[in-house]
């Protein structure tokens, strides 16, 4: 298997205390950039990249917000460049694990709406063609991580 070795990491989110966090962190790594972003009102990108990975975020809105979010991503990938795209899906372990969090005061993230592949798969429709999705079981509270190709 090769290493994977990118040449630069651009983060984009909205939250200003997780990005001020990543920069502190990275701070006299010239690789890590951040920018403050909103995936519902993107920036016009100044570049186009090879892959965009995305993880917890498209579960938090209703299903025109997720649609949106999804294509949102493509924006920012060149032609055949890859979008790896995560998000929660409600097998019988998430259900029961945050059945279990939320009986128990514990669940956070109460906006989070776990998706139906199908759901996730009317979204990118017409933006690219979709190479593997796959459960990630080990997480137990389960996400599909679904990997998908922008066109040429």
């Amino acid at each position: 298997m090769e290493d994977v070795r990118p040449t630069r990491y651009d983060v984009i989110d909205s939250n200003s205390l997780g990005l001020d966090l990543l920069k502190s962190r990275y701070s006299t790594n010239d690789q890590v950039n951040v920018q403050k972003g909103d995936v519902l009102d993107p920036l016009k990108p100044d570049r186009q990249y090879d892959i965009v990975y995305s993880v917890g975020l498209i579960e938090h809105f209703d299903p025109v917000g997720t649609a949106k979010a999804v294509a949102s991503h493509f924006r920012y990938l060149r032609p055949g460049g890859t979008a790896i795209i995560t998000f929660p899906t409600p097998t019988w372990l998430y259900k029961a694990v945050r059945g279990l969090a939320e009986l128990t005061g514990n669940w956070i993230f109460h906006d989070e709406r776990p998706l139906h592949l199908p759901e996730f798969e009317r979204a990118v429709a017409g933006l690219g063609q979709i190479q593997s999705a796959q459960i990630l079981w080990p997480l137990i509270l389960t996400q599909y991580c679904v990997v998908i190709r922008k066109p040429d």
